[in-house]
């Protein structure tokens, strides 16, 4: 039988080599991160490597029917994009590291509080993207991530306070959806950029609520 000694030794050489496979596979992470090679868990999803370091923005389709969209689209998220410094937006898409696409896919209207009179007070606003991200095939062969659903709803009301028209509406919807093209792109997830309506938070009924 093994001594009491032989053994503590045997399970002191198992426990050093456990470490030393944890410690290894610590550093390796480690290293990646630093280099850009691997996500970080906070990250998101599906984060683009930080090797990438431009991108384009094309002209996003649209199947939605709303022709005013797609150029709006593009401008802002151009911007919005360029804002964050996470990468250099290229111009010339044969410059950029990795091309954006989109689509517009769904744009409705749907009114809501009918009056007596067949009115309604106001309108519930949707849209809904898809956009994906392909690396220039100068510089990678890679799948960065495909296809991505992005939506925003809203409502509005030209009858009721706070008063907006659907063009101004609109405006609104487009800019919180680039909003979360953005964060997609860059992080992976958009959910912390949800809007009242989208949470079922309604002001004027809490204000009932609250005896104001």
């Amino acid at each position: 039988m093994l001594s009491i000694k032989r053994l503590t030794t045997i399970r002191y050489f198992f426990n050093l080599l456990f470490l030393l496979h944890v410690f290894n596979g610590i550093s390796c992470k480690s290293q990646d991160l630093i280099e850009g090679n691997q996500k970080s868990p906070i990250d998101g999803d599906e984060p683009i490597s930080r090797k990438y370091k431009s991108i384009y923005v094309h002209n996003f389709e649209n199947t939605s029917y709303e022709g005013d969209l797609t150029g709006e689209t593009k401008e802002i998220l151009t911007q919005k994009m360029a804002l964050q410094k996470r990468f250099k937006v290229e111009p010339d898409k044969a410059n950029a590291d990795v091309w954006l696409y989109g689509k517009i896919e769904y744009y409705k209207l749907i009114p809501r509080d009918i009056d007596q009179f067949g009115k309604p007070g106001r309108y519930n606003m949707t849209v809904v993207a898809t956009i994906w991200v392909r690396p220039n095939p100068k510089v990678s062969d890679e799948t960065i991530f495909d296809k991505k659903s992005i939506r925003y709803d809203t409502f509005y009301s030209p009858e009721q306070p706070p008063f907006e028209t659907e063009f101004t509406a609109k405006q609104r919807v487009v800019e919180g959806l680039c909003d979360r093209i953005v964060n997609t792109v860059i992080t992976g997830w958009y959910s912390n950029l949800k809007n009242n309506d989208e949470l079922g938070y309604d002001p004027s009924k809490q204000k009932k609520l609250l005896g104001n």
